[in-house]
């Protein structure tokens, strides 16, 4: 027992100097506030890695296909070159050997013509010159019927030779006729398979341009370099605890026109396009502020007054004068009154990467687009006055590292594309253009207030297509 009762003693030496203080009613809240914003983080890493890596997936594949699609065109324009090559150039050989061969047939059938005319000639005038020699040997004077008689032996052959020569060359000419029509023909009909030869591999070859042809990877990408002019609005919520203090914010602070220049790549798809980049954005307002507060002060003074008066005495006649003293309160009130006021542009700067995706529909030099998307916002620079929960004093914030601010933001955005080709390279655009922050600019555990802008742009700029 004695035992024990040294060790309690010894613990209430121990904790002799312990003080404790009761934890504020914002505890609770500021823990848990700080397990949910990076609880919130986490959530909001795994989402971007997953956006990363599903754009790297696409991109690969479609990076992947489209090599492989190369491949079997560049395989199948090169098959085709080479059966061209092998059938178009043998028609025309053909042609000119059909021809070449049609002038020998006509040349033999006319040195046909001419050799039997000649040996027909000389066959008549040999038997001529035998009938003649037949005639010289005889003595005898011949007579005037014998006349006849020696002259129907030369002439008859000579007759016959001729219509036999003229039937005969009646005969070729009509067979030579029949011949060169049928080469005719048949040289048309080859010009005509040549010719429809030729329009099929040139049919086929426009084919296999148009359908199998894809240009390269490079002539995909597009660059564009813009700004826009954005109208910066934003919308103001906090517990019912603190209206009031939304209000005179309100009140207080006036919307801005921010500049936003940007700097994106596009790859563009068959019917959709993907577009990431670079773009500097501003935010804020004007803030004109003035308030009073009257005060009012109570005093209370503790006063006495003296008085002198007479009473008779019957024990000391007449009687004698008496000294007493009355006491009373005066209450004084004062009345004070403060104003408070200040003028700031508040600015907080950004610098924004995009991740959009989009459709194109096109007419003629005109196009139509509209994408869709998240950016992410990571803060550069920040200058701003903020009216504190008293609604009197301001706070300061002067830097990037300020505990009242989040250093990244999440965006979403819409935007649509009104595009004009003057070149086949070059083209101009006007851009209409929404934004919004889905998340709060401000750390809602040391700020009461949840601050969302919402920005309404217009833009224009160029696009240079690779």
């Amino acid at each position: 027992m004695k035992e024990k009762h040294n060790i309690d003693e010894l613990f209430k030496k121990g904790l002799r100097d312990y003080r404790a203080e009761l934890p504020s009613e914002k505890t609770k809240e500021k823990i848990f506030g700080k397990l949910s914003f990076y609880h919130n983080l986490k959530r909001l890493s795994i989402f971007i890695i997953a956006i990363l890596f599903i754009t790297g997936s696409i991109w690969a594949y479609q990076y992947l296909i489209s090599k492989t699609k190369d491949k079997d065109i560049s395989y199948q324009q090169n098959s085709a070159n080479e059966n061209k090559e092998k059938e178009i150039p043998f028609a025309e050989p053909l042609a000119v050997s059909t021809a070449s061969k049609q002038d020998n047939f006509n040349k033999q059938q006319s040195n046909k013509i001419e050799s039997s005319s000649n040996d027909y000639k000389n066959k008549n005038i040999a038997a001529a010159k035998r009938q003649h020699a037949n005639t010289a040997t005889d003595n005898t004077i011949p007579q005037p019927e014998s006349k006849a008689s020696v002259g129907k032996p030369a002439d008859i052959p000579m007759q016959k030779a001729i219509e036999t020569n003229g039937m005969q060359s009646g005969i070729e000419a009509s067979v030579k006729a029949e011949e060169i029509k049928e080469n005719k023909t048949e040289e048309a009909a080859v010009v005509a398979k040549t010719k429809d030869q030729k329009e099929n591999e040139k049919a086929r070859a426009d084919d296999l341009i148009k359908k199998a042809y894809k240009k390269p990877v490079s002539s995909r990408f597009e660059l564009l370099l813009g700004a826009t002019v954005y109208f910066v609005d934003k919308k103001l919520s906090a517990a019912t605890e603190y209206d009031n203090l939304v209000k005179l914010r309100k009140d207080a602070e006036k919307p801005i026109f921010a500049l936003s220049p940007a700097l994106e790549l596009r790859f563009n798809f068959n019917k959709f396009y993907i577009q990431s980049g670079f773009q500097y954005q501003k935010y804020g307002e004007k803030v004109d502020f003035n308030t009073s507060e009257t005060l009012r002060n109570i005093t209370e003074n503790w006063l006495h007054r003296d008085t002198l008066y007479y009473v008779k005495d019957s024990v000391n006649p007449p009687g004698s004068w008496h000294l007493d003293t009355i006491w009373f309160v005066v209450k004084d009130t004062n009345y004070k009154t403060n104003k408070y006021s200040f003028r700031k542009d508040n600015s907080y700067k950004y610098v924004e990467i995009p991740f959009l995706i989009g459709k194109r529909f096109v007419a003629n030099n005109i196009s139509f687009e509209v994408s869709t998307g998240i950016s992410l916002g990571f803060l550069l620079k920040a200058d701003s006055r903020l009216l504190s929960t008293d609604g009197k004093t301001a706070l300061l914030i002067s830097n990037e590292k300020s505990p009242y601010l989040n250093s990244i933001m999440v965006n979403y955005l819409l935007r649509f594309y009104i595009r004009y080709s003057i070149s086949e390279r070059w083209s101009i655009y006007i851009s209409p253009d929404m934004k919004y922050n889905l998340g709060n600019i401000l750390n809602e555990s040391m700020y009461p207030i949840k601050q969302n802008y919402m920005l309404y742009g217009m833009g224009s700029g160029l696009i240079y297509k690779f």
